[in-house]
């Protein structure tokens, strides 16, 4: 009889420790979604794409001379003036070859 009262009074035990987490769960999916948190803009994993960027050009007015943001020998535009080269020694090149198939006719 005492086994069984013992039984009965461990699966009562293990129901309501049961129920009681999931009724955590219900709670933290409901009340503490990460995006609530107080350091969701650390771990925001769009973070990146929002903020805009710490630096634009040489005269932004955001960046004061104690910034560390400007440094000699920079080259922001480097992708578009390889681009533009690149395009120049296409031009230069199908030139060359025009003027050379010009002069051995």
């Amino acid at each position: 009889n005492n086994d069984l009262k013992q039984i009965l009074l461990e699966q009562e035990e293990l129901s309501q420790k049961s129920q009681y987490e999931q009724e955590l769960n219900n709670y933290r999916r409901l009340y503490q979604k990460p995006e609530h948190a107080k350091e969701w803009d650390l771990n925001d994993p769009n973070r990146w794409k929002q903020l805009t960027p710490t630096r634009i050009n040489d005269n932004d007015s955001r960046l004061g001379p104690s910034s560390g943001q400007i440094f000699i020998g920079e080259d922001l535009q480097a992708s578009k003036r390889k681009k533009i080269q690149q395009e120049q020694l296409k031009r230069y090149f199908n030139l060359q070859v025009i003027f050379s198939f010009c002069f051995f006719l």
